[in-house]
């Protein structure tokens, strides 16, 4: 069985303006970006599974699609649901499987995937597990069916054969002598010509089931070659707990008499652990719910994903109830599907009515069932019966009793017989203290279910959002306030006297508004509290990074409790990043060091044993004077910031650690929709830090530029601000440029200690500027300053003077299509000298072209060239490269006509970065005007790098 690990701290678990937990949450379509994933997980190999957009038909998106497919070599792409009629509830339809080349990195690629701004979600297929644990065969008695008052139950009802029940697992035993009878048959094809989709739903010959492993007409189960491996019967166990045929003579009985099985095989044949993935979990749901079962029962779970989610909506939205097993780990946590809001969450229980000792417990179970010792439906070799254990096996109980409800009560909508189950359980939190409030209801009561009537009063539509007056940025901090709303619905009987407690235990928290009283509700009402928002207050001083858990109360005269847990996260709108012997300060919204300025929030860039060299860092972006982003200081004071860019919903900051390509990484998604002028500009800040001796001393970072207009984003810069304050005092500060390396610095003589900015990959700097901070920018730092700099060029403003120095470095410009994305890379380095510094310099450029650049193996003979600097130019240009391994190389200048006019280097050179410079000289005089190549030859091999020659 999988559990879900969550890959980044609990300091930085996020919280989405609009969401919060509920139960009873009507279905809905996912349209959340995950940005990052459980690599732990394990996932199907060289497949990805991606959701794109309603707007995707676009002719600009299909092309930034086509883009997106060749980065991922995509071998071939499949629907996942390619059978669904026009009405499909959640866009199932527009869910596709991308095959990849042999040996991809899956994470890797559903990020790639997530650049493209058409796609809602990429993810891998995550891998799930059965949630049994067999044991003793031989005990032949049904202990459970008195426990839940089966016999009283029947005197009142037994059951039809118009509810179907849908068995997502391994497969049924159709010879079995205790099933056949009950298994669902398509009729339309049973009587229809073979070979042929009869009734048109995209299955040929489904007579009695599909299997989504093999893809084909037989939902049996595998034929087992290891006599000791027998979950491939996993599904033929369930089968007989949720519906073996009762008062036939012989064998065992279930909950309701006349039940029809709908088999639905998810497993593959050739896999004795009988494990699946996400896309055969989800392509049996909807079929289950196509195929009109109302009864979904789903013994198994894993991770929590997009595609399972929607699946279970879908059903959902269809009329069915989704039942699923929370697992078999006795651990105070979330499985899925049953923790989805939309699904009715099982946990096991013993003859004792304690809970199972393998049985998981959490505030989303919502009902426990007998779970250990269940005599069922087992292989031929042993007798055709035997015993089991695990949430696998309450699950189906649940989903038998059901279906019992579900044919006796034809007057109540699918949500009202899920609550009818629910809240006709017996308590059992007296017998489990320690696990009080996370066993649902209580355990399972078929009697009461069948003859009882009760309210069942949830939360609906829950939403948390910053008050009026707070920063609006979604993320919900210290010295904050949040509105609280939601929809409360009355599922089944008429409430009076409702009260609703909303009460938290947490000392950093206030709520005002906490009681709510409310007269009555009639069955199937509701009431919100929208123009009266629950006020909840963070004290100033409330540590970061934690859970926050809101219990709201229900009751009513008629003695109905409910509560239902509301959890946030109090979390700062940064991170920091950490390598060997650096840390930088991350924002949500394009801030580095301090984030904020006047109150000093974070870490700054800290060097060593130098400390913090960093007082402010801020991403500029600007097509004109008048259209500037940025979340610099700004012309009104100089310690006053302007806040254009934001957080997209689910783009605040995430920290991963380790990462995929390092040990440490960021990332974040904001878009400038504050400024005055928005460039409709969406940034995708992602940063990356090492341990490794070589490359711990800079943070990487790349900044993906996307143009979310519907046209071309012309004369686009984009730069760093960075305000350096290094060693006790600012004012004894110098400042430099280093032409050869693209390094814009500053330093403290006295100790020694740089930090520095330096491009990456093959873009090239394009502006620079240092200020003297108490002279130029005393009076603010106005927008037509900020567009003279991006436009300037490269001021060569280098001063060995002391002073208080911030420095403006920046690239472009760039045209970008509508749609598309184009990368900046940036490095933030430190060091102890101005050699070191060019040294570490270096090595984040050559870094930077082994991650992303370079794309020959390590054992190839390549050659890449990254850089040529300053371009156009007048007296030196200066190519940089980097060699896959120590070669052979020749570098020269040639003209438009492929002639060489001069050789700069030809020899035996180590593995790495290397620069080499031309002064426009050539074998015969200087050049003239025009344009240049330095030709890089390999072992026959030929790269180029193109530069301008520029005289007076």
């Amino acid at each position: 069985m999988i559990k879900q690990h969550w890959i980044f701290p609990v300091f930085m678990v996020l919280v989405l303006v609009g969401t919060g937990y509920s139960k009873s949450k009507q279905p809905s379509a996912s349209n959340r970006r995950v940005t990052t994933f459980n690599r732990d997980a394990a996932v199907a190999e060289n497949v990805i599974v991606v959701k794109r957009s309603e707007a995707s038909l676009s002719k600009s998106a299909e092309a930034n699609w086509n883009k997106t497919l060749q980065k991922l070599n995509v071998q071939e792409s499949q629907a996942v649901f390619n059978n669904l009629p026009e009405d499909d509830p959640v866009g199932l339809r527009r869910i596709t499987k991308l095959y990849l080349p042999l040996n991809s990195n899956v994470f890797d690629a559903a990020m790639t995937a997530l650049q493209d701004p058409s796609v809602e979600w990429a993810e891998p297929l995550y891998e799930y597990h059965l949630c049994d644990e067999p044991n003793d065969p031989y005990l032949s008695y049904q202990w459970y069916l008195d426990q839940v008052r089966m016999p009283q139950a029947w005197d009142v009802y037994q059951g039809t054969g118009n509810v179907i029940i849908g068995i997502v697992d391994t497969g049924i035993d159709s010879s079995h002598a205790d099933l056949k009878a009950a298994l669902w048959v398509n009729d339309a094809e049973r009587s229809g010509t073979p070979g042929f989709d009869d009734d048109h739903n995209g299955y040929v010959d489904d007579v009695w089931g599909w299997d989504f492993g093999e893809s084909d007409n037989d939902p049996a189960p595998s034929v087992w070659q290891n006599i000791r491996q027998k979950k491939q019967y996993h599904g033929t166990w369930v089968a007989g707990v949720a519906g073996a045929v009762s008062n036939n003579g012989i064998g065992i009985a279930s909950a309701v008499y006349h039940a029809k099985l709908l088999a639905i095989k998810v497993t593959e044949d050739d896999n004795l652990d009988q494990v699946f993935y996400a896309d055969q979990g989800a392509e049996g749901i909807v079929y289950a719910a196509d195929q009109g079962a109302k009864i979904i029962n789903c013994s198994w779970g894993g991770e929590k994903n997009s595609l399972t989610e929607e699946a279970v909506a879908y059903a959902t939205a269809k009329g069915s109830i989704v039942i699923a097993a929370a697992s078999n780990e006795n651990v105070d946590d979330a499985s899925y599907p049953a923790a989805f809001p939309q699904a009715l969450s099982v946990a096991a229980t013993t003859q004792s009515d304690t809970k199972a000792g393998f049985s998981n417990y959490h505030y989303t179970v919502d009902i426990s069932a007998p779970g250990v010792s269940m005599y069922t439906t087992s292989y031929p070799d042993e007798g055709n019966y035997g015993s089991v254990q695990g949430t696998s096996f309450s699950a189906p109980l649940v989903s038998s009793v059901a279906a019992l409800v579900m044919g006796y009560r034809s007057d109540l909508t699918a949500l009202q017989v899920r609550e009818q189950v629910r809240v006709s359980a017996d308590p059992i939190d007296y017998y489990n203290v320690t696990y009080a409030g996370k066993l649902g209801k209580g355990r399972l009561n078929a009697y009461n279910a069948l003859t009882m009537e009760y309210q069942s009063l949830r939360l609906m539509d829950v939403d948390l959002a910053e008050h009026l007056g707070n920063s609006d940025d979604g993320i919900f901090e210290p010295g904050e306030s949040i509105d609280l709303t939601f929809t409360l619905v009355n599922y089944l009987a008429e409430a009076s006297g409702v009260q609703v407690t909303i009460s938290v235990a947490n000392p950093d928290v206030t709520i005002e508004n906490s009681q709510i009283a409310i007269a009555s509700m009639g069955t199937l009402a509701e009431w919100h509290n929208r123009f009266d928002p629950v006020l909840i207050h963070i004290n100033e001083d409330a540590p970061s990074g934690q859970t926050i858990e809101i219990k709201v109360k229900i009751t009513t005269a008629e003695a109905y409790t409910q509560t239902e847990i509301i959890p946030f996260d109090v979390i700062p709108p940064y991170a920091t990043i950490e390598g060997g012997n650096v840390a930088l300060t991350i924002s949500s919204f394009g801030r580095l060091g301090y984030v904020d300025i006047d109150t000093e929030l974070g870490r700054g860039f800290e060097y060593g044993s130098a400390g913090n060299l960093l007082f402010e860092g801020a991403i500029l972006a600007g097509t004109h004077a008048d259209s500037i982003s940025d979340v610099a200081r700004g012309e009104d004071l100089v310690n006053t910031q302007n806040m254009d860019f934001f957080p997209i919903d689910g783009g605040e900051i995430e920290w991963i650690s380790p990462g995929p390509i390092s040990d440490e990484q960021t990332v974040a998604v904001y878009r400038d929709n504050l400024a005055d002028n928005p460039l409709d500009l969406q940034i995708r800040q992602r940063c990356y830090a090492f341990d490794e001796a070589a490359y711990d001393d800079f943070v990487m970072m790349a900044f993906d530029l996307i143009n979310m207009r519907a046209k071309s984003l012309t004369n686009l810069y984009f730069a760093l601000y960075m305000d350096w304050d290094i060693g006790d005092s600012s004012d004894n500060n110098s400042v430099g440029y280093d032409e050869e390396n693209q390094l814009a610095y500053t330093y403290e003589a006295s100790s020694s200690i740089y930090g520095g900015v330096t491009v990456l990959g093959d873009t090239e700097a394009s502006a620079y500027r240092s200020y003297d901070n108490r002279e130029e920018l005393d009076d603010g730092f106005t927008d037509s300053d900020k567009y003279q700099a991006l436009k300037g060029g490269i001021q060569l403003t280098t001063s060995t003077a002391t002073n208080d120095y911030s420095q403006l470095f920046g690239v472009g410009p760039f045209t970008i299509p509508a749609g598309d994305t184009i990368t900046v890379g940036l490095a933030v380095v430190g060091g102890a000298s101005l050699t070191q510094l060019q040294q570490n310099a270096q090595n984040a450029k050559a870094k930077w072209d082994a991650l992303f650049t370079n794309s020959s193996s390590a054992d190839e003979d390549s050659v890449k060239l990254f850089s040529v600097y300053p371009n156009p130019f007048q007296t030196r240009s200066t190519l940089g490269y980097v060699l896959s391994k120590e070669n052979q190389i020749r570098i020269s200048i040639v003209d438009l006509l492929g002639r060489e006019v001069l050789m700069l280097t030809d020899g035996t050179q180590a593995k790495g970065a290397h620069t080499v410079s031309w002064d426009g000289s050539t074998r015969t005089g200087p050049a003239a005007s025009g344009v240049y190549f330095y030709r890089a030859v390999i072992n026959g091999d030929i790269y180029v790098k193109k530069c301008i020659r520029l005289t007076d």
